[in-house]
C-alpha cells in the first residue's frame, strides 16, 4: 500500500483529530489529554552550542542506559521511512530524529546537548541523499538544567528544506489509549543488534543502517509511554508510532519520542498538545536562517 507523504504544518490538525476520534469512538470512559503547562525553552546555536535565547510557550487548553532488548531481538532493516534521520555530533556520537516540518526535526533532548556536526537523510535504498546543516537547537529549560527525563525532547532546525522526506504526523494518546493494546513501532539507528553477548555493531558515525522493531504498549502515565519494542543506544530520539490505514492511505502517527530504558521496559516522552504546539508552525520562535 502506498504511503501518504505529508508535512506537519499542513496535516497536524487532521492527524490529531483522526487519532483522537478513533479512540473516543472505540473506547468508553473519560477521555483526557495529559496535563498541560506553560513551558520554558532554551535556544542554542547547533554548531557552537552558544545559548542565543529563550522563550515560554503558554499551555494549550484541550541518564542513559545502553540498551534494552526485551526477549528475542526481532528488529529488521527498514529503509521505507524516509522521515527518520541520523543526528551526528561534533564529538562523534549519534542518535535518531524524524522530520516534522519543512525545516524542523524532532528528537530526544539528550541527543543534542552538545555541538552538532550534521544530520543525514536517506532514500529508500539506504543511500545518503542529504547532509542537512543544523542551525538551532531548542531544549526544554527544565531538562537542560535539571536533566528531567519527563522533558527529554527537543527540536533541531536545519538550513535545507526537508519537507519531501516527511512521513510522520503526531497523535495525542488519550487516557484510554492502552485499552486498544496498540502495536508500537520504533524506527531508528541502533548501535547494535542481537541479544546480550552476541551483539553486532550496525551503526557508527560512518556506517548507517536503519532498523524497525514492533512491540506493544505496556502502560502510560502523564509524561511517558512504556513499551516492549526493542531499542538501544542510537535509537534515542526515534519516533514511536502506530500505523493506520484510511481511505487508501497509510499514516504513521507518532505517540512518543523514544528516550531510554528502565527495569525491563523501554519508554519515551508522551506526545501531548504541549509537544504538538512546540513542534508546529505556530511556534514563531523556530528559525532556520
Amino acid at each position: 500500500m502506498k504511503t501518504n507523504i505529508f508535512s506537519l504544518k499542513k496535516t497536524t490538525a487532521v492527524v490529531i483529530a483522526f487519532l483522537m476520534m478513533i479512540l473516543s469512538v472505540s473506547y468508553s470512559g473519560v477521555q483526557t489529554d495529559a496535563a498541560n503547562t506553560d513551558r520554558n525553552y532554551m535556544i542554542f546555536d547547533s554548531k557552537t552550542r552558544e545559548c542565543i535565547g529563550n522563550y515560554i510557550l503558554k499551555k494549550v487548553d484541550s541518564v542513559y542506559n545502553n540498551r534494552s532488548v526485551i526477549g528475542t531481538d526481532d528488529r529488521v532493516i527498514d529503509w521505507t521511512k524516509s522521515g527518520v534521520v541520523k543526528i551526528i555530533t561534533a564529538r562523534g556520537s549519534f542518535g535518531t530524529g524524524f522530520v516534522v516540518a519543512d525545516h524542523v526535526i524532532a528528537t530526544a533532548a539528550h541527543c543534542v546537548e552538545e555541538k552538532l556536526d550534521k544530520i543525514l537523510l536517506f532514500d529508500n535504498n539506504g543511500n545518503v541523499t542529504m547532509e542537512a546543516t543544523p542551525v538551532q537547537t531548542h531544549i526544554p529549560y527544565i531538562h537542560q538544567n535539571a536533566g528531567s527525563i519527563e522533558y527529554d525532547y527537543a527540536l533541531v532546525t536545519v538550513k535545507e528544506d526537508i519537507s519531501s522526506y516527511a512521513c510522520f504526523g503526531f497523535g495525542v494518546p488519550l487516557d484510554s489509549f492502552p485499552d486498544s493494546n496498540p502495536k508500537l513501532t520504533v524506527t531508528g539507528f541502533p548501535g547494535t543488534i542481537g541479544e546480550s553477548g552476541s551483539e553486532v555493531t550496525v551503526n557508527t558515525t560512518t556506517k548507517h543502517m536503519m532498523y524497525s522493531g514492533n512491540g506493544r504498549l505496556l502502560r502510560q502515565d502523564s509524561d511517558r509511554i512504556y513499551y516492549d519494542t526493542d531499542a538501544n543506544y542510537g535509537d534515542s530520539g526515534a519516533p514511536v508510532y502506530i500505523t493506520e490505514s484510511a481511505y487508501g492511505n497509510t499514516y504513521f502517527t507518532v505517540v512518543s519520542i523514544h528516550s531510554n530504558y528502565s527495569y525491563g521496559e523501554n519508554y519515551g516522552v508522551r506526545v501531548t498538545t504541549d509537544l504538538v504546539h512546540f513542534y508546529s508552525a505556530n511556534n514563531e520562535n523556530i528559525k532556520w536562517e
